[in-house]
């Protein structure tokens, strides 16, 4: 017989298509780890806050679970720093790490629901907790600046931000502002009703009692 080979675009499509069916199984087998879970008691690292037992969301659970201390040594403090993260599971070398960097006053735990998913494609997924915010120690640190901010996750990642106007410029004009609207903006970003706003908007489809439960 004489084999007859397939289009290449219907082979790239096959193998597509093979790809999402592993990834698919994989999330569901990672579902259904967290329904298994919920019977279980999670182990908190101690460096947590203790209020970290009333999480009710399973993957903030889970990932808190994972949260990890690294010395790091910057020219800011004169102790190594002792930077919280997640590290994968498993480390593939032949691919680029995927660095997670939270948002504005907040920690590790905001990648909760994208993180399962990158490691159930093969990624190799970093989440790291900026200075100054999530579960980093802070004693002795002399500085919680832009820069000092840039030092230290340049320390934690060894990679080199390229084009990041955030970590180059500062806060930039807003550095002028009087400190009492400053105070008042970050209060302002801490209420309980922006944050229920905030999440109504990122999970309009659950209902009122779970966002309140994904806010503590």
């Amino acid at each position: 017989m004489i084999p007859i080979s397939a289009p290449s675009s219907l082979v790239a499509q096959g193998l597509a298509c093979i790809d999402r069916c592993r990834i698919t199984e994989r999330i569901r087998n990672r579902h259904k780890h967290f329904q298994s879970r919920s019977m279980v008691v999670d182990v908190f690292p101690s460096f947590l806050p203790g209020e970290v037992v009333n999480i009710k969301d399973p993957a903030a659970r889970e990932m808190a679970s994972r949260i990890q201390r690294l010395p790091v040594q910057t020219i800011i403090s004169e102790q190594p720093i002792m930077s919280s993260c997640v590290m994968p599971i498993r480390q593939n070398m032949e691919a680029a790490p995927v660095v997670l960097l939270h948002g504005f006053d907040s920690s590790c735990l905001e990648w909760r629901y994208i993180y399962p998913l990158l490691e159930a494609a093969d990624m190799e997924p970093w989440a790291i907790d900026l200075l100054g915010w999530g579960f980093n120690t802070r004693e002795g640190v002399q500085s919680f600046s832009a820069a000092a901010k840039r030092e230290h996750l340049y320390k934690v990642s060894r990679l080199v931000l390229i084009d990041a106007s955030v970590y180059a410029e500062g806060t930039g004009n807003m550095a002028k502002f009087p400190k009492i609207l400053a105070y008042a903006g970050v209060s302002l970003l801490k209420s309980i009703p922006l944050r229920l706003y905030a999440n109504i908007l990122a999970f309009h489809s659950i209902s009122i009692d779970r966002i309140i439960d994904l806010m503590n």
